[in-house]
């Protein structure tokens, strides 16, 4: 699973967006990675390196609810969802059926 999250940090480098202010399509790859690192890839990378294993290697027998506290920083990635649903160049009801979508996930995890 790490390796999907690896891959996405790469995409997020190449990835262009929109300026907030001008609006203008960013295609400038430097400009793109420095917007990327200064926001959202310190997340991403804590998102990446799996606490859990790690602790499991250097303690026998690791129970602990900390730990396991900096798996749910794979589902703040997720909340990006909102931001891509909402630039998407789709119909409102494809809209509206992602959100469900999303909505579903959560509420299985939560339940889960």
């Amino acid at each position: 699973m790490n390796v999907v999250f690896f891959g996405d940090i790469i995409i997020n480098f190449r990835t262009t967006y929109f300026h907030p202010k001008t609006g203008k399509e960013v295609t400038n790859l430097w400009v793109i990675a420095w917007n990327y690192i200064k926001l959202r890839f310190w997340l991403d990378f804590l998102a990446t390196i799996p606490f859990d294993t790690g602790a499991e290697l250097l303690i026998a027998n690791t129970n602990s609810g900390a730990l396991q506290l900096f798996s749910l920083l794979k589902l703040v990635r997720v909340l990006r969802l909102n931001r891509l649903i909402s630039i998407m160049r789709v119909k409102d009801d494809i809209k509206l059926s992602l959100r469900f979508l999303k909505l579903t996930f959560f509420l299985m995890i939560y339940l889960h």
